[in-house]
Parts: C-alpha cells; structure tokens; sequence
C-alpha cells in the first residue's frame, strides 16, 4: 500500500515517467553514415524519473537526458551535452524498445541520415 499523497490522491508515478522496460544502464555502438563514424553510446535511465545521463567515451563527452515523451514503446528524450561540448551536439534522441528486449536508438536530426544502433542493457 503507498502512502497517500497531498490532497489525499494516490501517490502514483507521473503520467510522463521512464517506464520499468527502459531503466538500467544501456551500451551499444551507433553508427553514422555522414560522416562515417561508429561509436560507442552509454545511456542510464531510471524508472519512475523524467531523466537521464548519456556518454560518448570515446568522443570524450557526456550529457543529460530529459524526456520530452513517451508510449508505446518508444521514448523522445531532450539530450543536452554538459562535457565535451566541441566533440558532441545536444538534440533529440528516440528510443524504442526492439522485440529481443534491447534499445533501438536513434538521433533524431532533421535533414539527412539520423545516426542509430542497438544498446544492451549493461544492469
């Protein structure tokens, strides 16, 4: 039983939370075609929350995650980079939750390729 919140309502997680299928910590290459680059994305979200971290470990840079909205399996989060800002832009990010159980993630860019890979989850 939750204890009750102010104003005697349920305590329930917010309407726009990161739902139980995509919280832990996620890893896998993301490849881009222009330019070419494949690299290695590390995202941690946790469940109940409205955010999360997301790093390039060998871009040398790091950021945060905001979600901007969710359903259905899939999740747009805002990505604002903190470290390395000449190595990495901030934008939009989409993940979808792919039928294995791993992450499908794409940058979302308008006009050309959007960069995608697959991340596993780590824990």
């Amino acid at each position: 039983h939750r204890p009750p919140a102010r104003g005697g309502a349920h305590l329930a997680a917010p309407r726009h939370a990161i739902p139980g299928q995509f919280a832990g910590s996620w890893s896998g290459t993301v490849h881009q075609t222009n330019p070419a680059l494949n690299v290695t994305v590390q995202i941690t979200l946790t469940e109940g929350t409205t955010h999360g971290t997301i790093g390039y470990p060998q871009l040398g840079c790091s950021g945060k995650l905001g979600l901007l909205s969710q359903g259905h399996g899939l999740l747009t989060l805002g990505l604002t980079i903190t470290s390395g800002q000449s190595s990495c832009v901030s934008g939009k990010v989409r993940l979808a939750v792919r039928p294995d159980g791993d992450l499908e993630f794409t940058f979302l860019q308008s006009g050309g390729a959007e960069p995608t890979g697959t991340l596993d989850r780590v824990f």
